[in-house]
């Protein structure tokens, strides 16, 4: 599955998608590979992108997830919450407008003084972001698109690290985690990069679909690799062959079976591209020539190609289609793997019990350490705004949540340095925590940093 966000990422500034990336998202759909776009916008993205082009959408940064026209996820802003914050909002003089269609609660007009005070007041089952024109919008906990990718996946049956995701923006962070790679835009802010796995072209220069063709239509050791291309169609032979070619992979065409037959015998060959009337006979003679070779049909437009075809690819055939065949039938991904138990060594963290918290497996823990960096970065923001303003009892709501985070990935020294704070900020001890929190702080960063290293 191909993730992408679309303003700044795969919409060029024009707010178009070029020619160019519309032919390879094509390409990699014929390849079987699912496309979805993941975009702040509601579902009125829809009208400004190619009918047809994507199997999926997520919208409202996450709230919502669709398998075309059916929902998957749907995590809309809660009512009670969302208004009560509303009516924090309207008492300050900002505007405050509900939108039930997209699941958002929207704050115009906010300065930094107006984001920490919405900060400040955000309960556990809210969380915001900030655009650069001054717009909060606030956003059920669970409204990420990250989650909503991972639902996706899991609707369609696909492993998370199968996932390619791009992003430009810091509310594509946590997509850019999740994904089995994540890509920043060249044009990406650096905190995008920093979280990325690779960076590609910018949006003005096609990147994602740069990235795409350079990664998914190559070869895992071309050279190991022989194709022998048995088609007799004029209209479709001199293709396949200059597509595999194209490659790097040693080919040869051949027009008549006997042919075919001799260089099976006596070449060092792979794979056989053969159309349908000479596959159906290479089943049966195949195997007696040479049982290593394996067969790959080459089936027109629209021709069935049944239950017996080991693989196949659609003529005309297109570089990550052929690529897709000649890597095993899976992408062929240049990313090294998750990290392992033993690469999971962070000072101030039992890992033996964070991995015991979800059932051993370093993968999970390894994505649950990522996301404990992304929320700690809110919550040391919401904590700031707390103290300006003066509010405790938010203040010992904020550390509470960093103490069950904390405890829950094995770092008990911080969950009890939290702890301790959030029982100050109960009794209204302000001159205990302007003590201890800058070095609580200052802690919780540098363990972010540790655990950073650690799961990159």
């Amino acid at each position: 599955m191909i993730v992408t966000d679309l303003d700044c990422t795969l919409l060029r500034d024009d707010k178009t998608i070029s020619g160019r990336t519309q032919d390879v998202l094509r390409h990699c759909r014929d390849a079987g590979i699912k496309i979805v776009y993941a975009t702040g916008r509601g579902c009125s993205a829809a009208r400004i992108v190619p009918a047809g082009l994507f199997d999926g959408r997520i919208v409202n940064n996450g709230a919502c997830a669709m398998d075309g026209d059916g929902i998957v996820y749907d995590r809309p802003v809660p009512g009670p919450p969302a208004r009560a914050l509303q009516k924090a909002c309207e008492e300050r003089g900002l505007e405050a407008v509900v939108n039930a269609n997209n699941g958002k609660l929207y704050v115009e007009g906010c300065g930094p003084e107006d984001a920490a005070f919405i900060r400040a007041r955000l309960p556990e089952e809210l969380h915001m972001y900030m655009s650069n024109d001054g717009v909060a919008m606030v956003m059920h906990r669970d409204a990420a698109k990250a989650k909503a990718v991972a639902e996706l996946a899991r609707h369609w049956g696909i492993a998370r690290e199968e996932i390619a995701a791009f992003g430009d923006d810091l509310n594509d962070v946590d997509m850019l985690a999740y994904a089995g790679i994540g890509v920043a835009v060249g044009n990406a802010l650096d905190e995008v990069k920093a979280a990325a796995d690779d960076i590609c072209g910018s949006n003005e220069e096609d990147g994602p679909a740069g990235w795409l063709l350079d990664r998914l239509a190559s070869v895992a050791e071309p050279e190991s690799e022989g194709v022998l291309v048995c088609e007799p169609r004029e209209a479709y032979a001199g293709g396949v062959f200059s597509t595999v070619k194209s490659l790097g992979v040693r080919c040869k065409l051949v027009s008549a079976e006997s042919e075919l037959y001799a260089e099976m015998r006596n070449g060092d060959w792979t794979y056989i591209f053969a159309s349908h009337t000479v596959y159906d006979n290479l089943k049966v003679l195949g195997p007696r020539l040479n049982p290593d070779i394996k067969p790959v049909l080459l089936a027109a437009p629209g021709e069935r190609t049944g239950a017996g075809a080991l693989s196949a690819i659609t003529v005309p055939v297109n570089p990550i289609s052929v690529a897709n065949v000649l890597n095993g039938l899976h992408i062929h991904r240049k990313k090294p793997d998750k990290p392992s138990e033993k690469d999971l060594e962070i000072g101030g963290v039992d890992v033996r019990k964070g991995l015991a918290m979800v059932g051993g497996c370093a993968e999970k823990y390894s994505y649950l350490l990522t996301v404990f960096i992304q929320d700690a970065f809110e919550k040391i923001g919401k904590i700031r705004a707390c103290l300006d303003a003066g509010d405790l009892s938010m203040y010992a709501t904020h550390a509470h949540a960093l103490k069950s985070a904390a405890g829950y990935i094995g770092a008990d020294d911080l969950s009890e340095a939290a702890r301790k704070l959030e029982m100050a900020g109960k009794r209204g001890d302000a001159a205990l925590i302007e003590e201890h929190n800058p070095a609580f702080i200052n802690e919780l960063e540098e363990l972010m940093s540790r655990i950073s290293k650690a799961v990159r």
